[in-house]
C-alpha cells in the first residue's frame, strides 16, 4: 500500500508541478508516454511543444509526450 501511495504522490506532483523539468523528470522517472487529462484537469507546466494531441473527446483528451522536443535526461554516473 506505501507503494501506491508513493506513485500517487509522484503523479499528483506531475500534474501539480509549474516547472516544466520536474514535470519532464517525473514522466521519465514513470516511463510514461501519454497524459490524459479529464474535465477541467490541466497541467500547470508550459506544455508547448512538448504534449502532442492525439485523442480528444468531450471530457477528454489524450496527449503523446513528445520526448524529442525535450533535452536529454542527464547521464547517469555508473561509479555512483
Amino acid at each position: 500500500m506505501q507503494r501506491l501511495e508513493a506513485r500517487h504522490e509522484v503523479v499528483y506532483r506531475f500534474f501539480r508541478t509549474t516547472s516544466r523539468e520536474e514535470a519532464l523528470a517525473i514522466a521519465r522517472s514513470l516511463g510514461a508516454r501519454f497524459v490524459a487529462l479529464y474535465g477541467r484537469d490541466r497541467v500547470r507546466f508550459d506544455p508547448g511543444g512538448l504534449l502532442e494531441p492525439v485523442h480528444e473527446e468531450e471530457g477528454a483528451r489524450v496527449y503523446r509526450i513528445r520526448w524529442e522536443a525535450s533535452p536529454p535526461a542527464p547521464a547517469q554516473n555508473a561509479a555512483g
